[in-house]
């Protein structure tokens, strides 16, 4: 064996250092001082390491006259005789002899299961030189306990930074997706596991309760497989659920077809806005300013060129209209500029002309009133990238009695869906599986000791019960193959759900790729743990200086770090991070290109927050909504979105409450005022900063919107105020063209 090799190498060591030249011994003050050095090794080999009492060594050693004389003086002992030189060159020739022989020279103290070695520890036993076997337990090391005490301290303490972690950053968008009870549950299987085994070795396993033992036996398999069975049920049904969500959105904005009626047509037909500013005109009364006076040159590198086209036409009843241009408007403009100019950079990035598209600019039409060109109003609704269309009442019914009448069908898939992603659903399977393996524990000891009352021999344990709490016990072979059925299931149910754990999407959390890295771990420690079990020399000697048991628990230390430490450190991380004030600029624009808007559902999907971004876009509709249909609208975006328990349900504090006082508002009014959800669609806004920041910061195009966003507003905002004109009269050109894609 290993051991044996090494040590036959480390005597012929002292097999020189014992027989040195003997014109080294002619002087006796070397000679005195050589006598101590053979007879302190022989103690030390013989006592505190793998030499038998009854070898041939210690007979041939007994027998000589002159051995070891043992005095006593001062609490001190000394040796005063040694053997004779010929004694000592045989040393280490009759080392190395019994060495060999050590399989035949087996000592009387020893166990069929233990090594004999295990018997001559002697200080570094942990019963010194009394080692003896009990109930076919054999002695341990004094390296057991202290390698389970440190293992013990470093897993307590990643347990409670945990813990304190998860706690602290419950709120967090890291820890919210991965479910704080779910991490919780966790730790505590693996606490479970982890310190009832460390206890025993710390403890000792001849007397620690063979009660206590055979549970930690009968719970390795949950511990170890239903964390990652839950995690591969949970990511599944999450990847579902919120693309239940987004595939019903999309169902039905689809599934309802505008009227194609031919004098609403012209009306609905996207619209070109071209504002070319070259000038801007101070178009007061008897002015002397010539009407096209240049624009100051804009930094930036980017020159754009706005024409208005400033005319008497813009406002034909001034006597009516007494303000068609105050500053509001203007400011009005200029913010639909910029909307418009960041909703069209993915298709006309580095353009000198803001020219965009505007794919809901409503025109009224009165086709019996010859003043109709006059009155036509021009309300800017969205941009042409908006991903729904609001362009006639029909419409708006037709689509509102189609979401009212939702599919019962695809509700309830989205209610089962929500039921096995609860934190309910993961405490009951919690409870009922470890009660289960502890009900087949409870019966299999049972059927023990009948066994034993009718018998007298014990049958999953060595001659001790399972429910004996006095003394220590060991398993046998009965016991391993009912762990292996255990693990055998649990290695069935994972290999399904990891299959269709596979066809999820990736989600944008990391949870997927951390299980995937934590499943090879599993594997592999469950590989290392089965093939130590198989070596000998582990089984019998090394097992009680380091047991090999904790292979499995070094990687429930892994887990509980990989699942639960980390992704509160991310949490940290994120929040430390700057979070920039969006309101009606970035997030917002964003949702309104239609391009754009995709690459936030997706990425907000497979994120698990899809519901914020359909909230704000059915608050957006319903602001557009005819009154006669808005109430009915307005109850139904409560069932959808505020309602406790909703497929939908928002993720914001005081929900119930703003359920109840929105409920009141719109049953005591008979038309509920536009703005009735705003304060809620802010609230999703501010849900999205996060989605967006993280969106951001994983694409490159979506990092470019923002950029030429962010360059043209601050060149809209260099404009010199002296530049604005005070008058009433503006017109803004517009023409119309049908545009293709």
């Amino acid at each position: 064996m290993l051991i044996d090799s090494f040590l036959s190498s480390f005597l012929n060591l002292l097999n020189t250092f014992w027989n040195p030249p003997l014109s080294h011994l002619v002087d006796d003050n070397h000679h005195s001082s050589i006598r101590h050095i053979p007879h302190a090794l022989y103690q030390f080999l013989s006592n505190a390491s793998f030499i038998p009492s009854s070898s041939p060594f210690n007979q041939e050693w007994n027998t000589n006259n002159n051995v070891f004389l043992h005095s006593f003086q001062s609490s001190q002992s000394y040796y005063n005789l040694m053997p004779p030189e010929s004694s000592i060159h045989s040393i280490p020739t009759t080392l190395l002899q019994i060495l060999n022989n050590s399989s035949s020279n087996v000592p009387t103290n020893s166990s069929p299961i233990c090594d004999y070695r295990l018997f001559k520890l002697g200080p570094l036993s942990r019963e010194g030189y009394n080692a003896s076997v009990i109930n076919n337990i054999c002695p341990d090391s004094i390296f057991t306990p202290i390698v389970s005490g440190v293992f013990l301290l470093i897993y307590l303490c990643v347990v409670l930074m945990g813990v304190l972690g998860v706690m602290w950053k419950r709120k967090s968008g890291h820890v919210k997706a991965r479910n704080p009870v779910y991490m919780i549950l966790t730790v505590l299987a693996s606490l479970f596991f982890v310190v009832l085994n460390c206890l025993r070795f710390i403890v000792g396993r001849k007397v620690y309760p063979c009660i206590l033992y055979t549970i930690s036996f009968f719970i390795i398999p949950p511990a170890i497989g239903l964390p990652t069975i839950v995690r591969c049920i949970r990511i599944f049904f999450m990847y579902k659920l919120s693309t239940q969500k987004t595939t019903m959105f999309e169902a039905k904005r689809k599934s309802v077809t505008k009227p194609a009626d031919a004098s609403t047509s012209q009306t609905n037909s996207r619209t070109r806005l071209t504002i070319k500013t070259t000038s801007l005109l101070p178009s007061m009364t008897n002015s002397t300013n010539p009407e096209n006076a240049p624009l100051p040159h804009m930094g930036g590198g980017d020159e754009l060129n706005h024409r208005c086209l400033w005319s008497e036409s813009s406002c034909t009843n001034l006597n009516s209209e007494a303000s068609c241009s105050s500053k509001n408007e203007i400011a009005s403009n200029n913010q639909q500029y910029q909307q418009n100019l960041f909703g069209n950079v993915l298709d006309q990035q580095g353009s000198l002309t803001a020219a965009v598209e505007m794919k809901d600019i409503s025109i009224e039409h009165h086709p019996n009133d010859t003043t109709s060109k006059d009155r036509d109003t021009i309300e800017t609704k969205t941009d042409e990238s908006d991903s729904i269309d609001e362009d006639s009442r029909s419409w708006f019914t037709n689509e509102l009695d189609s979401e009212i009448s939702q599919n019962n069908i695809e509700m309830k898939k989205l209610k089962l869906f929500r039921g096995l992603v609860s934190y309910k659903f993961i405490l009951a399977l919690y409870a009922i599986i470890f009660f289960v393996h502890l009900a087949i524990w409870a019966i299999f000891g049972g059927a023990d000791e009948a066994a034993y009352q009718q018998s007298g021999k014990h049958v999953f344990l060595w001659n001790v019960g399972m429910f004996v709490f006095d003394t220590g016990c060991v398993t046998n072979t009965n016991t391993v193959f009912l762990l292996a059925a255990e693990a055998f299931f649990y290695i069935v149910v994972e290999i399904v759900f990891i299959i269709m754990f596979f066809f999820a999407d990736r989600d944008t959390w990391g949870i997927k790729k951390e299980t995937f890295v934590l499943l090879l771990i599993q594997i592999g420690t469950a590989l290392a743990y089965l093939i130590c079990g198989q070596i000998e020399v582990i089984r019998f000697l090394t097992d009680y200086f380091v047991p090999y048991g904790f292979t499995l628990l070094t990687y429930s230390l892994v887990e509980v770090f990989i699942s639960v430490v980390l992704p509160v450190c991310y949490a940290i991380s994120h929040d430390r991070r700057e979070k920039g004030t969006y309101g009606d600029s970035e997030v917002e624009l964003l949702l309104k290109n239609k391009k754009a808007f995709g690459l936030l559902l997706d990425f907000a999907t497979r994120s698990y927050c899809a519901e914020d971004i359909l909230a704000y876009q059915d608050f957006e509709k319903y602001k557009k909504m005819s009154s006669r249909n808005r109430k009915k609208f307005a109850l139904s975006l409560l069932n959808k979105y505020l309602k406790s328990g909703a497929p939908l349900e928002l993720n914001i504090s005081g929900l119930e409450q703003k359920h109840d006082i929105l409920l009141k508002i719109i049953s005591d009014s008979s038309v509920p005022s536009r703005d009735l959800f705003e304060d809620i669609k802010i609230l999703c806004l501010n849900n999205m900063i996060d989605v967006f920041e993280r969106l951001k910061a994983s694409n490159k195009e979506v990092r470019e919107m923002v950029a030429n966003y962010k360059r043209a507003s601050r060149q809209l905002t260099a404009l010199p105020t002296n530049s604005v004109p005070s008058t009433n009269r503006m017109s803004i050109h517009l023409s119309k063209a049908q545009s293709s894609e």
